[in-house]
């Protein structure tokens, strides 16, 4: 969601990866990246810093058995002796150069004007559907996880917020009755009305009517008796790649984690397909099989 003085164009400036950097451990999946989004508006910590709180059980450390049964310390540990916090204090470092920090801050600025123009309002749309993922929760407590289907997520390119072109990804949320009614595809064409806001640093539509189709895409559309059985058959990963997320099998869940003390990431890697890591998936293998054959009979 930058700017461009040239022309009415923005991009996604809250997912920029070259501006900070951060040595806490929950990082380390990214080789220490974080978002403008995540510091300065998710977290607030720049250029304060924020404090990490862990939790050790003395008992489980020492190899003894919990009088309660837990395995890890969770919020019901709170009032147990054997219970030991520990405090961190991180402080994200800039990954640029002052003059370019400088930069940053302008476009940051003019973008931040731009939303407030948007957000919270209901706006006209355009844009291309590039892919049709289900929106998926992780839950996790003391004692088991689940997963919960929520809807869908509908990713746009190509897109224009009222006469303003946006050059990244814009989403669309579909309650799973819509996306039942509509049957939105990879390929479809579409423009309408919708309510814009942001979810987890990126710019997302909500309630969308008055929709009109210009080119509707081939394929079937997602059936929530197929993401069910995705979610029995499928398998997490333990880092998110870069493929994964082109995958139309590759879907990033939300981490809910009710119970609170057991640190997990916010967001996962699912592999609806099961492989069990993606250096064992063979569907670009076969997509790459599946392309050549038609060259051939072309």
């Amino acid at each position: 969601m930058g700017y461009n003085s040239s022309v009415t164009e923005y991009y996604n400036i809250y997912k920029r990866q070259d501006i900070f950097r951060c040595v806490h451990g929950e990082h380390g999946r990214f080789a220490h990246v974080v978002s403008p989004w995540h510091v300065l508006e998710e977290k607030g910590c720049w250029p304060e810093g924020c404090l990490s709180f862990y939790f050790r059980c003395s008992r489980l450390l020492k190899g003894a058995t919990c009088p309660r049964r837990f395995h890890r310390p969770g919020q019901r540990c709170q009032n147990c002796p054997a219970l030991r916090e520990e405090k961190r204090h991180y402080t994200p470092e800039l990954a640029v150069s002052a003059a370019d920090w400088q930069a940053f801050r302008s476009d940051l600025e003019r973008h931040r004007r731009w939303l407030s123009s948007v957000r919270g309002r209901c706006v006209s749309f355009f844009g291309k559907v590039e892919s049709v993922k289900p929106h998926i929760k992780h839950v996790y407590n003391d004692r088991r996880s689940y997963f919960l289907f929520i809807g869908w997520w509908v990713v746009l390119t190509e897109a224009f917020i009222g006469r303003d072109r946006f050059t990244d990804r814009l989403f669309l949320y579909l309650p799973k009755g819509k996306q039942a009614r509509w049957g939105m595809v990879e390929g479809d064409e579409l423009e309408g009305m919708a309510q814009a806001d942001l979810f987890q640093g990126r710019l997302t539509l909500f309630q969308p009517r008055s929709l009109e189709w210009n080119i509707h895409g081939e394929g079937r559309p997602g059936r929530e008796s197929d993401i069910l059985l995705g979610l029995n058959l499928g398998s997490l990963f333990d880092r998110q790649e870069e493929r994964c997320f082109s995958c139309k099998n590759g879907v990033l869940v939300n981490v809910e984690n009710p119970e609170g003390l057991r640190r997990r990431p916010k967001r996962e890697m699912f592999c609806m397909a099961g492989f069990p890591n993606p250096g064992a998936c063979t569907h670009a293998v076969f997509s790459h099989i599946a392309l050549e054959g038609c060259r051939r009979v072309s």
